[in-house]
C-alpha cells in the first residue's frame, strides 16, 4: 500500500510544508539574482542558495526564517524520498516510473543536503564564500576509476533533470495533484516560464559537466553561482543573467502555486 494512503494527512502535509520551503529558497535567490544584476561591483555576481542563507542570518528575524526554511527543507526531502520509494507518482511505462523513482530519491539527497547547508549557515556558519561544491565533487569523482565516464554520466543524469522539466510543461503533468484555483490559473505563464528557465539552467550545468569529464579537468565544471557568472559575462549578459533571476523567482511563485494546490 503507497504511503499516501496509509498516512494520507502526514503525506499531504509535508508535501505543502516542503513545497512552500522550496519557493521561499527560490525566491530570496531571485531577490539577490536580481540585486546583483544592478550591484556597482560586478567582480563576482554568482549566486546560490547558500548565498541566499548567509543573507539572511544577519538579523534575529532572518535566522528564525532560516530556521523554518531548514526545517520545511528536510521535510521536502523526506517527501521527495517517500515519493520516490513508494512510487507515489506511479507512471505507466516501466522505464517512466525507473526514471521518475530515481529523480525523486536524487532530489531528495539534494534538498537534504541543501537543508544541513541552511543549518548550518542558521547555527554559526560563517564561510560565506567557500571552495565550490560542484568543483570538489567533480575532483573526487575524477580520482576514483571510470572518473570520466562518472563525470560525463553525472552531466547526462542533470541533463535528463533538465530536460524533463520541458516535458512537466509540454506534456501537462505538471498539473498532476493539483486543484488548480482561478488565481493559480492565472499565474500558469509564470509558472510555465519558471520551470523552461530552470530546464535550461540545469541543461547548461549539464555541459560544463560533461564537458569536465571529456577533458578531465574539474576547473571546466561550473555549480549554480559559477553557472550564472559566466551568463552574466557573455554578450547581452546582463539581460541572460536577469532572466535567470526572473526564472529562479518564477519557479518559487510555481513551487507557492503547488503548495497552495497540492491535493491526493
Amino acid at each position: 500500500m503507497l504511503f499516501s494512503e496509509q498516512f494520507p494527512n502526514t503525506y499531504l502535509i509535508a508535501a505543502k510544508i516542503g513545497l512552500s520551503a522550496r519557493g521561499a529558497v527560490y525566491i530570496v535567490v531571485a531577490g539577490l539574482i536580481m540585486w546583483a544584476a544592478f550591484s556597482p561591483d560586478n567582480s563576482d555576481v554568482g549566486v546560490d542558495p547558500k548565498d541566499a542563507f548567509f543573507a539572511l542570518e544577519h538579523t534575529a528575524l532572518g535566522r528564525v526564517g532560516l530556521l523554518l526554511m531548514a526545517v520545511g527543507l528536510f521535510i521536502y526531502s523526506s517527501w521527495r524520498f517517500l515519493t520516490g520509494v513508494f512510487n507515489e507518482n506511479n507512471p505507466t511505462q516501466d522505464g517512466l516510473r525507473i526514471l521518475t523513482r530515481i529523480g525523486m530519491l536524487l532530489s531528495g539527497a539534494g534538498y537534504a543536503f541543501l537543508g544541513i547547508v541552511a543549518m548550518t549557515v542558521t547555527f554559526g556558519a560563517n564561510d560565506p564564500a567557500g571552495p565550490d561544491k560542484t568543483e570538489q565533487i567533480a575532483r573526487w569523482l575524477l580520482a576514483m576509476p571510470f572518473g570520466k565516464l562518472l563525470l560525463i554520466g553525472a552531466g547526462a543524469i542533470v541533463a535528463a533533470v533538465g530536460a524533463t522539466q520541458f516535458w512537466l510543461v509540454l506534456s501537462d503533468q505538471w498539473k498532476e495533484n493539483l486543484t488548480l484555483t482561478s488565481l493559480s490559473k492565472r499565474l500558469k505563464p509564470i509558472a510555465f516560464f519558471g520551470v523552461m528557465g530552470r530546464g535550461i539552467l540545469f541543461i547548461i550545468i549539464a555541459c560544463f559537466l560533461v564537458v569536465g569529464g571529456w577533458r578531465a579537468e574539474p576547473n571546466d565544471v561550473k555549480g549554480l553561482a559559477q553557472t550564472l557568472s559566466w551568463l552574466r559575462d557573455q554578450e547581452y549578459g546582463l539581460f541572460l543573467y536577469f532572466g535567470a533571476g526572473l526564472a529562479f523567482g518564477a519557479y518559487g511563485v510555481f513551487s507557492l502555486i503547488q503548495a497552495r494546490s497540492y491535493r491526493l
